[in-house]
Parts: C-alpha cells; structure tokens; sequence
C-alpha cells in the first residue's frame, strides 16, 4: 500500500438479475469468491456503486450486503450517468478513483484475483493509470468489440503518446486531477465518456501510466452459462452480435473517433 486513500466506484445495470448470483457470493460465508472480495476490498477506503433504475432490487440488496454503497444512477442521460458519477466520487475525500464497471470486476475477481489485488502497487505511478487488457484478454472480446476498440485505441495511443493504449477496458485509476479532468471534459455528456477517461487527463496535463492486466476478459457470457450451455458458445455467440450489436459498437466508435479528433 502507497498510504493512499482510493474510492472504487463501480456502476451496475442488471434489469434480469443475471448478475444476481454472483454478487450473492461476494457476501456468502466460506465462499471462494467471497474470500477475495474482502481481500481486495481492504485496499479500499470506500466501494460506491451506482445502480440502474432497471436493476433488480435483489442485485441492489446483496451488493450492499457485501460492503458497496448503493446509489440511484442518473439512467437519462446520455452517458448512463458516468460523469454525474464521477462528479459523485469527488465530492468523497479519498486521493484517487479506481472506475471499473461492476460485471468486469466480478470477473476479475472469479478469474486474477491476485493481480485485481496487487494493484496499490501501481496505482501511485501517475494521475492516470490505464489498466490495459493483454493481448490474450483482448482477444477473448467478441469481433464487434475489438474489430472496433482495436483501431481506435491505435489512435488515441498516437495522440497521447503511450504504446498500448487502451481506453475501453472499462477500468481506470484516476488522482483527483485525472478524475476532475473526466467529469469536465468538453463535448457532450455521451458515451464518448470511455474514450475521455484517457483523453481528458491527457488534454489536461496529467502524467500517464499503462498497466497490463489479464483479468479485464470479457466478461458477458458469465451472465448467460444458461444459454451457452444450450446453445453452444459458438452459436451463442451469433445470436450475441446481432445487426443491432453491431450498430450500437459503431455507433460508439463514431463518437469516441471525435474524442480523439477534439
């Protein structure tokens, strides 16, 4: 531990509890999971996660039966709430942010816990820490995910000047700096935000680290075992990337194209 005080902030939409399960473990006695979860909440001075309006109310219960403080998210918006969140986060007096989307951090958890552990190590190296999935988790996304991610983190890894650039990881390590940067970037409030949680420090003088992780997999099929193991993953995995998946990661990546281009 650095003597650093860090707030993870999360964010949770789970309209069909399929997330249910899972955080059920976290507070469960004698479970595997729940042994790391306390493990890696002890590098924490505070967990807040912000819940959908759709999720079910027995996902809201347990998660705050394993530790984490449940707000309203702003649902409305156009960026799900992500910077009303992190404005949130700030009005906490902790010295850095970890952001991670609750799903991802779950997964870390069942899969690296002993990385998702070790990372007050290196949380201090700079105002922001992009924790960057490794070839081999980058390759476990589907092809609507990195056949779009992929070229743009290409780009935004020449504009910031760091080699290996990855924004859509859907984890970051702010100081307050980076963390005050995110929540006042210019532009509209949408979901450009994923692209901004690099580009903002960055625009704003911040110092910029990159920390290769393993655990930062794509998590979704741990929601849907059920299916998988009718289906098949591979037939699963068409049903997944629908005409309308594809269009929404386009879409997506239009917008993070003019973060970049800011």
């Amino acid at each position: 531990m650095t003597g650093e005080t860090v707030l993870l902030l999360g964010t949770v939409h789970d309209p069909e509890a399929r997330l249910l399960p899972w955080i059920r473990r976290l507070a469960a006695p004698g479970d595997p999971l729940a042994a790391r979860w306390e493990r890696v909440r002890r590098n924490y001075a505070h967990a807040l996660v912000a819940a959908s309006a759709a999720t079910d109310p027995r996902s809201r219960a347990g998660l705050a039966a394993a530790g984490w403080e449940v707000i309203d998210g702003e649902d409305e918006a156009h960026d799900r709430g992500l910077r009303a969140l992190v404005r949130r986060g700030l009005t906490r007096p902790e010295e850095r942010i970890h952001y991670c989307d609750l799903d991802r951090l779950v997964h870390w958890l069942a899969t690296f816990p002993e990385e998702l552990a070790a990372l007050p190590a290196v949380w201090h190296r700079a105002d922001l820490v992009m924790l960057a999935r490794s070839p081999r988790a980058f390759a476990t996304h589907p092809p609507c995910q990195t056949l779009t991610e992929g070229p743009i983190n290409r780009l935004i890894a020449a504009r910031i000047g760091v080699p290996g650039a990855d924004a859509f990881s859907g984890s970051y390590l702010w100081s307050r700096r980076a963390a005050r940067a995110v929540s006042e970037a210019p532009g509209p409030a949408d979901l450009r935000f994923y692209a901004e949680g690099v580009l903002a420090p960055f625009r704003a003088g911040c110092t910029i680290a990159r920390h290769k992780v393993e655990g930062l997999e794509w998590e979704t099929p741990d929601q849907y075992i059920a299916e998988i193991a009718r289906l098949g993953y591979a037939a699963w995995l068409e049903q997944f990337q629908s005409a309308l998946q594809w269009r929404r990661r386009v879409e997506m990546a239009s917008l993070w194209i003019e973060a970049v281009l800011t």
